[in-house]
């Protein structure tokens, strides 16, 4: 953690076990389609998922809208929503699970490592943001490992 403050802490939060839960899906979320030959195909399998985080996503979306009214229906906001819904989370997931069929769950897995070099990469391209030196360490690091990791694994 970074903070501005003299001090440092550590303490669990409703955020914390909410992230932990997530994490744990998703790795049995691959492992699974990994093992299973029995699942749907590929486009059949996005649209149950996609369908179960609408359903899930529901209620906080309908509590949200009763407490503070919803958001406005702008370009930008329909944009944003149809970037996350379309190539953020379809677009990707249908290619992650190619992946994991192609070369399986712990191969693909290592390359996750990489997500924050495209954040920092996009962060710099379309919001402007500046590259500082602990971006390249981290860079180097993360290469560095991923490197190491897909050269174990052969």
């Amino acid at each position: 953690m970074v903070t501005s403050r003299s001090y440092l802490f550590f303490s669990m939060n409703i955020g914390d076990l909410i992230m932990l839960l997530a994490v744990l899906a998703w790795a049995a979320y691959t492992i699974v389609l990994h093992k299973s030959d029995s699942l749907p195909g590929n486009a059949l399998l996005l649209f149950f998922i996609s369908l179960l985080g609408c359903v899930l996503t529901l209620p906080f979306y309908l509590v949200e809208y009763l407490l503070f009214g919803g958001f406005s229906f702008s370009g930008k906001a329909v944009g944003s929503i149809l970037y996350l819904g379309v190539i953020a989370t379809t677009v990707c997931i249908f290619i992650w699970n190619i992946c994991i069929k192609a070369v399986g769950a712990v191969n693909a897995a290592l390359f996750l490592n990489l997500i924050p070099i495209f954040g920092v990469f996009f962060a710099i391209i379309i919001l402007g943001e500046y590259l500082f030196l602990y971006h390249i360490i981290g860079s180097v690091f993360i290469f560095t490992g991923v490197i190491l990791g897909a050269n174990s694994l052969k």
